[in-house]
């Protein structure tokens, strides 16, 4: 019984989290060696020996010059961990394609691995699963500092410039990337996958750039061209999580810069400058190239997936717990009590048959006393003696009878019996609180694995519910059970003391003092089943509070609560602040400056190969009373690119946020969207907080057009100098088109430009209109409003930036030259640049030029008119047929021609050609006012060319009659006979 109460005791402890326990040791180092490679076959012995990790370790290898391994058969070296220090060298002509475990120079950097100083150029392009490949280490755990990558770098998934994989153990430091990067999942320009730390480093190559996914060997194809937006969304070619620095990033990414394109239009999901996906940290980072993606994509992020901490209270199971503890103790206690009890009844027992012995023998002797005195009386005492003997039989008997009732008493009725009895009823009730244990583990084990499973947890509710049931009747079944047996113990006692009744005082005494102390124990054991019971009653409670409390948490339907504006304690992830984009951000969906979306994504696990609950952390003990907070904090942070979205959720800093705090960020840039709604300066859509943060641009979209946000919740103390731009005519305002359920909305500023606040709504407390002469006296004005900028853009560069006061122009000195574009027509795109109160982006617009057009009269499916020349796209030819009468006799037809709008070089003609039906004409005249005249006429096919040097006018064909030129060769020919018959005839005379 003890083993089990002591069992029950321990359960707690068994339920409770395990701390980790991580193992340490020292391991001698000796002096390292160094030794130097100065040659590919150098190289290539360490090649050799590395596939053991002893044989680089403590080792310092020094390059001494620039190595190529262009017509050397490489393989990667296996692990390395001794120090590979550069010496500045390059090692050139690095070709890695047949099947390799993580390619690179290097597969495995170890954890006392380093390389440092090093330049390497080379193609990875390995064969098989193309997974893990880096261009310099497919897994990095070391430290990589001061080391670049120049080629190309192409695998399916954990592909980087410079390390597929970067453990959390590993370091990227000053390091930079130059090559070409293509892939297809979690590709990065410094790191495929980063869960350690990337500080410092810089991304100048082309990263998935093309809509090619490429795909493992083991697929039977290297790759998928050309993959359009149906096919795209396949999971095994999808391309997704893609970055300027990393494709994930669950650790830390700091000081980094992206300054070359990431991405390829329409095509890619999770895209961004910085990081595809991120679940740590990133500070202080730079995008300055154009990003182009699908959907999710952002100038620094393409999803930010905020922390999560399952945070534990004090409640059901803690409860539970104590309850049980108290009732493993009650139970003690209550063990010892009938261990008390019995002993006493055996005392007592013992007492009552020690007096019944003295009785029988002091009878005895009395017997035997009369016994001899009769035998020395006369037959006449014999009646004494018989009187005698019968009163003697007479007490033996009732003495013998007390002897067997207080042999029940001591064998009979045994509480050690009814504990030790496996069959007994408080058997069964340890048998229920056991379960009641059990159950309790369980559901935190489904708690810890199986956080979003509600279901699981009530479930075992029921179950726990059943089995206190169950307790509480056993331990009603035990006090009856005990009741009885302390019942039949009392009676014997009864019939005992009536036996002796009146014959013995002393047998008497102890009789009583045993009804006695059995009157006393029962209350005892009774006052420790009360208090069993009582703790069962308390148990039954806690868990039907537990119950409610689940069930509210299931109807509630919150999975996770946001704890972003009030976070409990300080967090290290889930967190992107200070960090800057300044180049444009193109999209179809979830497109912004800074992140396309902040959202928990359950499949992000399967493609990044992660358990979800690992990535999950825990605070507090396990209990019931638990909550999924998710932290995701986007903080001081600017944008300075365009914004542009095809459909839906666009904003200068967030385009959809279902988590985290918006604080503190500016935006100095256009957010547009051709065909979507939920556009906003700051934010599209966002469930939390908007605070603090500026916008200086243009708004435009469909619905939900706001300055500040599309549509949201708490937003406050927010400033706007925005033109906000409704297609739809509908919620839109200058600091939000409209705001959800509960939201709170206070203390915003918008310069007027006569859209109100909130749905074209100003309500007061809510925003105010604010002069741009009344921000420039606040202080806390960003500098970024001080000045206009007028950027002039070729193609996603920043070709010049003018600077203008507000309300003022650009002057045409300013605006640059257009570049020259063979085969295009270029110019600066319309805007209007007077009085200017925003910031403009102008755009050289590149068209190609249109050679030929025609009109649509035609006959028999032939046009009648063909126009050639330098058109801009759009420009058409129109043709009507006019009258040639008066024309004269060689006119057969007339026509007027437009060119619409005049699209062609100054300096340039036009070349037209008109159908000539019957090909009755010959040539061409233009009709002018003095008449008609004939111009150069070329025959093509069955039309007549000409040039013309005006987009309209009017034209005669005409027939001009000519002599048959066989005619005049016959005629020659006759002259030239009869000339010559002349000839003869006069000779011969």
């Amino acid at each position: 019984m003890k083993k089990k109460i002591a069992l029950l005791l321990s359960l707690s402890l068994i339920i409770g989290n395990i701390l980790p326990v991580y193992a340490t040791g020292n391991t001698a180092q000796s002096t390292s060696d160094i030794i130097n490679i100065g040659s590919a076959d150098e190289l290539l012995n360490l090649v050799k020996g590395s596939t053991v990790e002893n044989y680089t370790l403590n080792k310092t290898y020094v390059l001494t010059n620039d190595i190529d391994l262009s017509d050397k058969d490489f393989k990667p070296i296996s692990i390395f961990s001794g120090t590979l220090d550069g010496g500045g060298y390059t090692v050139k002509g690095l070709n890695i394609s047949e099947k390799s475990t993580g390619a690179g120079l290097i597969s495995v950097l170890g954890p006392k691995g380093s390389i440092k100083n090093l330049n390497i150029e080379g193609n990875i392009n390995p064969e098989g699963g193309k997974t893990l490949v880096g261009g310099i280490v497919g897994t990095n755990k070391g430290i990589i500092e001061n080391v670049n990558f120049a080629g190309y770098v192409a695998a399916y998934k954990r592909v980087g410039g410079i390390v597929g994989l970067n453990e959390e153990s590993g370091f990227i430091i000053n390091s930079k990337n130059y090559a070409v990067v293509n892939g297809t999942k979690i590709v990065g320009g410094i790191c495929g996958f980063n869960k350690g730390s990337i500080i410092g480093s810089q991304n100048l190559g082309r990263i998935a750039g093309n809509n090619e996914s490429v795909i493992p060997d083991e697929d039977k194809m290297k790759s998928v061209p050309s993959i359009d937006i149906v096919n795209a969304v396949t999971d095994d070619v999808k391309q997704e999580m893609i970055g300027g620095i990393a494709g994930v990033s669950s650790g830390i990414i700091r000081d980094c810069t992206n300054s070359e394109k990431v991405g390829y239009l329409h095509v890619g999901y999770k895209v961004g400058g910085i990081t595809g996906l991120q679940s740590g940290s990133i500070n202080n980072c730079i995008n300055e190239a154009s990003i182009f993606g699908r959907k999710d994509v952002g100038g620094i992020v393409g999803v930010l997936k905020p922390y999560i901490e399952v945070a534990y209270e004090g409640d059901t199971l803690d409860s539970l717990e104590r309850q049980t503890e108290t009732l493993s103790k009650l139970l003690d206690a209550f063990e010892a009590e009938i261990d008390k009890n019995a002993t006493i009844l055996e005392n007592n027992a013992d007492s009552i048959d020690a007096k019944k012995n003295e009785l029988t023998d002091s009878i005895n002797e009395q017997r035997d006393f009369y016994s001899k005195e009769a035998d020395n009386f006369d037959g006449g005492l014999k009646e004494k003696n018989d009187e005698v003997k019968k009163v003697t039989d007479e007490v033996n008997s009732n003495v013998l009878d007390i002897g067997e009732n207080v042999g029940d008493m001591r064998h009979g009725s045994n509480y050690r019996d009814i504990i030790n009895d496996r069959n007994t009823k408080l058997q069964n009730i340890v048998a229920g609180i056991k379960n009641i244990n059990e159950i309790s583990k369980r559901m935190k084990n489904d708690i810890k694995d199986k956080k979003e499973s509600a279901d699981n947890i009530a479930s075992d509710f029921e179950e726990l519910s059943y089995q206190i049931d169950e307790l509480y009747l056993k331990s009603s079944d035990l006090l009856d059970y005990l009741d009885e047996e302390k019942g039949d113990l009392r009676q014997n006692l009864n019939e005992s003391y009536d036996t002796v009744s009146g014959k013995k005082d002393e047998l008497e005494a102890e009789i009583n003092k045993a009804r006695q102390d059995l009157r006393s124990s029962r209350q005892d054991v009774k006052s420790s089943i009360d208090g069993v019971r009582n703790e069962i009653d308390n148990i039954r409670v806690t868990i039907q509070d537990g119950g409610n409390r689940l069930r509210d948490k299931i109807d509630d339907g919150k999975i996770y609560f946001d704890v972003s504006v009030n976070p409990p304690k300080e967090y290290t992830y889930g967190k992107l602040e200070n960090s800057v984009n300044r180049a444009i951000i193109n999209g179809d969906i979830n497109t912004a400056g800074i992140v396309g979306r902040v959202g928990i994504d359950p499949e992000d696990s399967i493609t990044t190969d992660t358990n979800l609950k690992d990535t999950v952390n825990s605070r507090g003990s396990t209990s019931l009373n638990f909550s999924n907070n998710v932290y995701a904090l986007i903080q001081s942070n600017i944008n300075e690119g365009e914004v542009n979205v095809k459909n839906d959720y666009a904003g200068g800093i967030v385009a959809k946020a279902d988590y985290g705090a918006i604080i503190a960020n500016k935006n100095y840039a256009d957010v547009n969207s051709q065909n979507g709604s939920y556009i906003g300066g700051i934010a599209g859509y966002s469930e939390n907080l908007i605070k603090d943060s500026y916008m200086l641009g243009d708004v435009r979209g469909m619905d939900y057009i706001g300055g500040i946000a599309g549509i949201a919740c708490d937003i406050t103390g927010n400033t706007a100098m925005s033109t906000v731009v409704s297609n739809n005519l509908a919620r839109f305002g200058s600091i939000a088109g409209d705001v959800l359920e509960d939201s709170y909305i206070k203390d915003n500023r918008y310069v007027d430009d006569g859209v109100g606040a909130v749905n074209d709504i100003t309500l007061n407390g809510e925003a105010s209109i604010v002069s741009y002469e009344d921000l420039l006296q606040d202080g806390n004005t960003p500098e970024g409003f001080k000045t206009m900028r007028v950027n002039y853009y070729v193609g996603d560069d920043v070709i010049k930036t003018v600077n203008v006061t507000y309300n003022s122009y650009v002057s045409g000195a300013d605006i640059p030259k257009v570049p020259e574009i063979e085969g295009y027509n270029t110019f600066w795109e319309n805007k209007d640049l007077n009085n200017i109160k925003r910031n403009i982006n102008i755009h050289l617009v590149e068209e190609r030029w249109n050679k030929n057009i025609s009109a649509n009269a035609n006959v028999d499916g032939k046009a009648i008119l063909l126009a050639s020349a330098l058109f801009y796209d759009g420009t058409s030819v129109q043709v009507e047929e006019i009258d040639v009468t008066g024309l004269g006799k060689d006119a057969v037809k007339g026509y007027k021609y437009s060119i619409i709008p005049e699209g062609r070089y100054a300096d340039e003609g036009i070349e037209l050609r008109v159908l000539n039906e019957g090909k009755k004409a010959n040539t061409v005249a233009i009709k002018t006012d003095k008449g008609i005249e004939k111009i150069a006429t070329t025959k093509v096919g069955s039309y007549l060319s000409f040039r013309v040097d005006k987009p309209q006018g009017e034209f005669v064909l005409i027939k001009i009659h000519t002599v048959n030129k066989y005619i005049i060769v016959l005629a020659f020919i006759a002259a030239a006979t009869v000339i010559g018959l002349g000839y003869t005839y006069y000779k011969k005379k």
